[in-house]
């Protein structure tokens, strides 16, 4: 597959779904690539992050900002800038423009960036004892779905169509289990979101939901879901996700030091905002079953 192919996978994922940034042309890209390249440790004034949009973006900055005075603590930037892009994809889209220098991604949208842009792994977040994370179908407490085949002929929702543990974890696992999402389903929703999915259940809007196992037990502790009314019906395997990335150009010392105050950071507040236990280092081969998963999906190809 081609460069343009795969780029145009990337963009075709959200659209007629979800209102996108919208590609730049490649007389806009190449500047900012420029640009990105040239910013090293001894240059860079400003580090741009960007946050994948799985729940509100208030919510996202809110929680997010003590780690970013952190990161500016630890690294001598003097401005770090907190980004939430309106997908998934629009993410990848902004770091390839140069325009993002360290984003945290969703499994599924670092595969697809890493065909695209020149980005290092640092990290990924630990949570229950674990770096790897899960994928969850919920349903209302008492709707007779108790496995994946009694999830055909159902309404159901996924969260954005390029998020890993919202889309592609349980996509790949219906089809394994005979239900092809696309022709098996009552109606089929792209909600954009794992706790808009949780509420579109709740709500009763649909029966059933796929959504980030993390994010699920977070909902019912914050009252946000009443956890006698709705429950998880299938849990999946576990796997690599949510890595942060940074732009290869940053430099390896940039990088390093990135790396060393993820890992070394134990502030209780910080860690308890984030809902997280610390993070542990990470490489691009943790996530080889998502990059088959998306080959076989037609996300990725050569």
């Amino acid at each position: 597959m081609t460069k343009e192919n795969r780029v145009s996978i990337i963009v075709l994922l959200a659209a007629g779904v979800f209102l996108s940034c919208g590609s730049s042309d490649e007389a806009k890209k190449e500047p900012a690539q420029t640009e990105a390249t040239e910013a090293t440790e001894a240059t860079l004034e400003t580090l741009r992050v960007g946050f994948p949009p799985d729940e509100n973006p208030a919510e996202i900055i809110r929680k997010n900002k003590p780690l970013m005075d952190y990161l500016k603590s630890r690294t001598g930037i003097s401005n770090v800038e907190l980004v939430v892009p309106k997908t998934y994809t629009a993410a990848v889209e902004e770091m390839a423009a140069g325009n993002l220098e360290i984003v945290y991604f969703g499994g599924l949208t670092y595969v697809l960036a890493k065909e695209e842009v020149d980005i290092t792994p640092i990290v990924r977040a630990v949570s229950g004892g674990t770096a790897d994370n899960f994928t969850v179908i919920v349903a209302p407490t008492g709707s007779g779905i108790a496995t994946l085949d009694d999830l055909k002929g159902k309404t159901f929702a996924f969260g954005d169509v390029a998020s890993t543990s919202g889309h592609l974890i349980p996509h790949q696992a219906l089809l394994q289990a005979g239900i092809d999402p696309k022709k098996d389903f009552a109606k089929l929703e792209y909600t954009g979101a794992h706790d808009k999915t949780a509420l579109a259940v709740y709500e009763g809007k649909v029966e059933a939901g796929a959504m980030n196992a993390r994010k699920f037990p977070a909902m019912i502790e914050s009252g946000a879901l009443d956890k006698e009314k709705i429950e998880v019906v299938w849990t999946s395997e576990p796997f690599a996700d949510y890595p942060w990335a940074a732009l290869t150009s940053l430099g390896p010392e940039l990088i390093a030091k990135l790396q060393k105050a993820f890992v070394e950071l134990d502030d209780p507040a910080i860690l308890k905002e984030l809902r997280v236990e610390g993070y542990e280092t990470t490489t691009d081969d943790d996530f080889a079953v998502l990059r088959d998963a998306a080959m076989k999906l037609g996300f990725l190809g050569k």
